[in-house]
């Protein structure tokens, strides 16, 4: 059994990966708030409503949008992982493509 330290302690490797965890989805979280926020407030700048109306708007938008990609974040963990090295593997054959 993996033994991991972080800070002053020390977690077992499902305790880990729970702490591993807990960082992806609160990144992914803000992140979702933060573009929804971003596109809905961009939408939202030509109609002529009240600041205060404009934020609740926002919000009721952004923070169900970061839910959802926080809950999906081993998908989204699996299909980031899964480019990069599709990304590598692109990257090392035109470089042995571009020698022979």
């Amino acid at each position: 059994m993996a033994r991991y330290r972080v800070g002053s302690q020390f977690l077992s490797e499902r305790e880990y990966d729970d702490h591993v965890d807990g960082y992806w989805i609160l990144g992914l979280f803000i992140f979702g708030c933060i573009l929804t926020g971003y596109i809905v407030n961009i939408k939202l700048l030509d109609c002529e409503i009240p600041k205060s109306i404009r934020f609740i708007i926002v919000s009721l938008a952004a923070i169900p949008c970061g839910v959802v990609l926080a809950m999906l974040q081993k998908y989204i963990r699996l299909l980031l992982m899964t480019l990069f090295f599709i990304t590598i593997l692109g990257l090392l054959i035109s470089v042995i493509w571009s020698v022979i």
